[in-house]
């Protein structure tokens, strides 16, 4: 298994490990014991550390100015909630952010 882009540190839970590919603004989830990737989620920005676990959920935050929550599973988004005061985008480090 191969990722691309700086990554963030990892956390693993049973027989899956999570990691965000930073500017890949993407979040992947591997099997521990092959290193076969089982799903990727993109989101829409630059992403800085690794998602949080609790109870089948995975919760992050983006520099799109959104907090995310994915089922830990499939990967299928839950819900987004825009946590910026209003949806403003800048350029740093050639990522729109």
């Amino acid at each position: 298994m191969q990722l691309g882009s700086p990554l963030s540190q990892a956390i693993a839970v049973g027989t899956k490990v999570y990691v965000a590919e930073k500017d890949a603004h993407r979040i992947v989830c591997v099997d521990r014991n092959s290193g076969t990737v089982l799903w990727r989620h993109t989101v829409g920005g630059r992403l800085d550390s690794a998602p949080t676990y609790s109870k089948g959920l995975l919760l992050f935050g983006s520099r799109d100015g959104c907090v995310y929550c994915l089922n830990a599973h499939t990967g299928e988004r839950i819900w987004r909630f825009q946590a910026a005061p209003h949806d403003a985008m800048n350029v740093a480090m050639d990522q729109l952010e």
